[in-house]
């Protein structure tokens, strides 16, 4: 367990949000802070088993926070990859952070991308953990790219029924940290049980999100990238061999695209933070302090 102690914040933002985020700061100041970027229907609360374990909290100073529309942040509904973006210049701007090491996963990955070809002066380098690339998907979210056009229409419908007063007056948080241990243990006592029947499940996302914010979710992160060549700052690509929501060759090539990229394949599905944590850990750890010359 973390011998460090986090501290929590809420600071105003762009558009009346008010967004909550925690750092943990080390005794030393000498590396960059390190951010944690959680994914689609998710929190920041993906990230602390990894808080409380990795060997990086002693020098490194660590920062995770709520993506709008999401955990904390959840009543701020209205949300794009810019959006996102800009929030997180504004946190490290908050902490009088120069540069970042930004560790994404799925859609958090997504917009470390973004981040960095917006702000490549903050970006010390990328951690990108099953990065989603729109054209390599396959299964229920290719299909959900193929009909972004519907797709923005049913967003502005549900709005409108939300703003007439039609939207659940409770939404269910989700504890990831406590439901990761639920799933491991479900794994492990039954043999026929796929991670991907439970984290891929809409209607126990929809459970833990707003609808409206669970299809923008899926909006963006079916959105087309910036140019992978154009992201100069080192890059680390986590890639889950035995992904269903996308192909691994395309995934390796379009990985393959950063100048300075780097790729680690893990035996799992795509969500290795639950399946293989120590691991995942290590592979971080080691290309994190690899980058500023440990």
């Amino acid at each position: 367990m973390s011998s460090m102690s986090e501290t929590a914040f809420s600071i105003d933002a762009a558009k009346g949000c008010r967004l909550s985020y925690r750092v943990q700061r080390a005794a030393k100041r000498d590396h960059p802070v390190l951010v944690l970027i959680h994914g689609l229907a998710s929190n920041m609360t993906r990230w602390t088993e990894f808080v409380q374990t990795t060997t990086l909290q002693h020098d490194w100073d660590i920062l995770r926070f709520d993506l709008r529309g999401h955990g904390d942040t959840m009543r701020c509904a209205d949300f794009t990859h810019e959006v996102w973006c800009e929030d997180l210049h504004t946190i490290l701007a908050a902490e009088s952070f120069t540069q970042a090491v930004i560790v994404g996963h799925s859609l958090g990955a997504q917009v470390a991308i973004n981040f960095a070809q917006r702000y490549p002066g903050k970006c010390a380098g990328l951690v990108l953990i099953d990065p989603v690339f729109p054209d390599a998907l396959q299964g229920k979210l290719a299909t959900v790219s193929k009909f972004r056009g519907a797709l923005r229409m049913l967003i502005g419908l549900v709005k409108f029924c939300n703003a007439l007063g039609l939207k659940r007056r409770k939404v269910e948080k989700l504890d990831l940290y406590h439901f990761d241990q639920q799933t491991r243990a479900l794994l492990a006592s039954s043999s026929d049980k796929q991670i991907s029947e439970i984290y891929a499940d809409p209607f126990l996302d929809i459970k833990h999100l707003p609808t409206a914010n669970y299809l923008q979710d899926m909006y963006e992160v079916t959105r087309p990238l910036p140019p992978l060549g154009a992201i100069t700052c080192p890059v680390l690509v986590m890639l889950s061999a035995g992904a269903d929501l996308a192909d691994i060759e395309q995934n390796k090539r379009h990985a393959a695209l950063f100048p300075k990229g780097a790729i680690e394949i893990v035996e799992c599905d795509h969500w290795m933070l639950t399946e293989k944590p120590a691991e995942s850990r290590a592979i971080i750890e080691a290309w994190c302090r690899k980058l500023v010359g440990e």
